[in-house]
């Protein structure tokens, strides 16, 4: 019929006059997607890498601290040797101390002569306890591991008048991360299979305070968040 266009099947509907310019510029565009895929790749490695080496590095003043106890000279080694400040360094050993060792580390140490009593080790390899933690930068593994505060908690400190509330909730906050951070602890002793029935009807008993906490932090539930103390968790 006059005036109407058949367009074939797949094709489109005006064919440009520079279709081999269009090409190549399809080409750039397929080399510029490939070569941001291998750039994300090769920076979550190194995100990566650079997470594990500061992990490790906090294992490695935890166990300089502990080998120099007795003499007490710690912070008079750490001055003179390392070159970051004392400040930073306890926060990776804090930071360090949310890691299990694992096999490489146990290995090292047993090398060294080092035993710290209490010490959780033979965890899994510290690059799979990172990935876990879905931590993607050093402030993440801070707030992970209670050293920094959230986002949210931040801007609520600053936009709530004197911030008396909002600094009381944060610290009542940073006290049940500590809380839950000693119950994983010891969790990790404890084998559910070789439990007694009575003793895991009690243990589920006492949790169910902490599945309505999660899900309502979730916005899973509409029920009022449950307060906790030190004593639920003895």
């Amino acid at each position: 019929m006059e005036g109407t266009i058949v367009v074939s099947p797949g094709l489109p509907e005006v064919a440009p006059e520079n279709a081999e310019s269009l090409g190549f510029l399809s080409e750039l565009i397929s080399d510029s997607l490939g070569r941001l895929d291998s750039l994300k790749r090769s920076a979550s490695t190194a995100i990566l890498d650079l997470l594990e080496a500061n992990v490790r590095l906090g294992w490695y003043l935890e166990d300089a601290r502990h080998f120099l106890r007795k003499e007490g000279t710690y912070v008079a080694w750490i001055e003179q040797t390392c070159p970051l400040s004392y400040g930073h360094t306890t926060r990776l050993r804090q930071l360090a101390k949310h890691f299990c060792r694992d096999s490489i580390d146990n290995l090292q140490r047993l090398k060294l002569g080092i035993s710290i009593p209490g010490l959780l080790e033979n965890g899994e390899h510290l690059r799979r306890q990172i990935a876990a933690s879905q931590c993607g930068s050093m402030a993440d593994m801070f707030r992970y591991a209670g050293l920094l505060p959230s986002p949210d908690r931040a801007v609520a400190s600053g936009s709530n008048g004197n911030g008396e509330h909002a600094n009381s909730n944060a610290k009542r906050v940073k006290e049940f991360e500590h809380l839950l951070a000693t119950m994983e602890k010891k969790t990790i002793r404890i084998n559910p299979e070789r439990l007694s029935t009575a003793d895991r009807e009690k243990l589920i008993s006492r949790m169910k305070p902490l599945v309505s906490f999660y899900s309502s932090l979730r916005g899973e539930s509409s029920e009022p968040s449950c307060r906790f103390s030190a004593s639920d968790f003895r």
